[in-house]
């Protein structure tokens, strides 16, 4: 009964179980996965790369034949011919969700495959936010542990939703996915998040981080910030804290060498609170009052 293609073998077979409409589905994915793709190395990350090219009518007769493949496996012809999947696709992501529109790594792909139910999405949306963040790069391939490394894991714990236009999920979901994560790692007996990032340390990478979206600001502009986080945060000061009197007092009292790059830390800010308004949570209410000066002619 075997053909010289896998799949007509299939197809067959499909045909002779639920017949000619049934079998037809099957061609849909028999034409559209990889050529010299064998039917049972369609697994569901494959399936989920293939769908993520696909639109229209082709992603809907895709994901018809997938169902069709997966009812299959309750035929005992079909399971014979030891063609079929070890596993069933499954029903794959909507066109909305996280991992369809940002797939995971391959290598967190395969951790995702192993985590409880409660973590994966955590997981989905944090290598999201990752992305947009540029923590790490669409073609990067970290594994679970360099994901959560100290330095990109306080750069996760720094990233807001809000930033990102993103509503749901929330930054308090978002932080909670993070905490999942963490205890994920050391339950594999790796080390979790930084447990020293406090709330006004947080609060300060995030503004680092917002600055570095901004393509007109270069690194030593945003290096700038450090001028005016390392007092803040000697006295205990969030971003949000700090009001024009207190940026007034500190200038005041700065050598005329430190004072130009205070000053540019707080160009760099009262433009972040220009662009962003109070969409953004951690910036200063009123800015910081500082004014440019004017050159001389």
């Amino acid at each position: 009964m075997v053909d010289s293609d896998p799949w007509d073998t299939v197809i067959r077979v499909a045909r002779i179980c639920r017949g000619p409409t049934f079998s037809s589905r099957l061609y849909h994915v028999s034409s559209r996965v990889p050529t010299c793709t064998l039917p049972g190395a369609l697994d569901r990350q494959r399936a989920i790369e293939i769908d993520a090219e696909l639109s229209g009518q082709d992603k809907a007769s895709f994901r018809q034949g997938l169902g069709a493949m997966d009812a299959l496996q309750a035929e005992g012809l079909a399971q014979r011919t030891g063609l079929l999947p070890r596993q069933k696709v499954g029903l794959l992501p909507k066109p909305s969700d996280h991992r369809t529109r940002y797939p995971l790594a391959p290598r967190l792909a395969r951790v995702w495959e192993e985590m409880p139910a409660s973590v994966k999405p955590a997981l989905v949306f944090a290598w999201r936010m990752a992305i947009l963040g540029e923590v790490f790069g669409i073609e990067d391939d970290p594994n679970f542990f360099d994901f959560l490394a100290e330095d990109r894991a306080r750069a996760l714990l720094a990233l807001r939703t809000e930033t990102f236009g993103i509503t749901r999920p929330s930054q308090n979901t978002y932080d909670i996915y993070l905490q999942r994560l963490g205890q994920f790692s050391i339950s594999l007996g790796g080390r979790g998040l930084p447990g020293n990032v406090c709330s006004v340390e947080k609060q300060w990478i995030a503004l680092r981080e917002l600055a570095k979206q901004h393509a007109t600001f270069s690194p030593a502009r945003v290096g700038n910030i450090a001028s005016i986080s390392t007092p803040a945060k000697l006295e205990g000061l969030t971003p949000r804290d700090l009001t024009p009197d207190w940026f007034s007092a500190r200038i005041a009292g700065l050598p005329v060498a430190k004072r130009r790059a205070f000053e540019s830390g707080c160009y760099v800010i009262d433009e972040l609170v220009a662009a962003h308004g109070q969409s953004v949570d951690f910036l200063p209410l009123q800015g910081t009052g500082v004014r440019r000066r004017r050159l001389r002619r």
